[in-house]
């Protein structure tokens, strides 16, 4: 995930909180087609129903959202403010479309400073034209933590490290990531989910000014967020 940016504050990180299209799946006429259960694969999804899908704040756990300001990259965003979600810095608007981008919204709070040291966190869904666009797009943000460890990203950011594990329950290409960034206004901490249902990618993260363990609390939130891209894509 790519720390948002955010041109209030240097402090903030932009995020895929890494990449989460809205060419509608085209269901076969027929009888087969109404008794077929929507899948991942074959849920119709809609631009407008990525608002539904993100978690609000009393769903977020891992830190006191309650005292951030709603963050103002919050709701819906085109493929021009696409690349703030994903970490490589050449990224443009072109790029993104050609990985079948559609649509994308944006749930977060911060900057500021709760007490417990997290001063961002939120959620970001995005749709894409299929599902194998958005599975390219989603292994392609995973990797760039790897390819990007160690080096200057922008805003004077620098990926000192990364670390990933899968978490059970959220699909094979789930995974779980925490970042150490350094800049010169100091060390900040960010744990992230990266999960994709069909053609929508999540990701949610936390970032906080100390090294808190968020694992228990990021692996929870993410199987909230499947559970609302499920319930709202009618698979699952």
């Amino acid at each position: 995930m790519k720390g948002r940016r955010h041109t209030a504050s240097a402090l903030v990180v932009t995020a895929v909180l890494l990449a989460p299209v809205a060419a509608l799946t085209v269901f076969s006429p027929g009888a087969l087609a109404a008794r077929t259960p929507p899948t991942a694969r074959t849920a119709t999804i809609t631009p407008t129903q990525l608002a539904q899908m993100v978690l609000p704040r009393d769903l977020l756990t891992g830190g006191r959202f309650d005292v951030l300001p709603k963050s103002s990259s919050s709701g819906r965003f085109d493929v021009e403010d696409a690349t703030r979600y994903t970490l490589d810095p050449k990224d443009t608007p072109s790029d993104i479309a050609a990985d079948g981008w559609v649509a994308g919204y944006d749930q977060s709070w911060g900057p500021g400073f709760a007490p417990d040291g997290a001063f961002f966190g939120g959620t970001t869904v995005q749709l894409f034209r299929s599902v194998a666009t958005a599975a390219l797009h989603h292994a392609r943000q995973i990797e760039s933590f790897r390819r990007f460890r160690g080096r200057l990203i922008e805003g004077g950011w620098t990926l000192d490290s990364t670390t990933r594990w899968a978490v059970p329950g959220l699909g094979t290409d789930a995974y779980a990531i925490r970042n150490v960034f350094m800049s010169k206004d100091g060390t900040f901490y960010d744990t992230e989910i990266h999960l994709r249902l069909g053609r929508v990618t999540g990701e949610i993260g936390i970032i906080a000014n100390r090294s808190t363990d968020l694992r228990g609390a990021i692996e929870t939130n993410g199987r909230t967020l499947l559970q609302r891209m499920k319930r709202v894509s009618g698979a699952g």
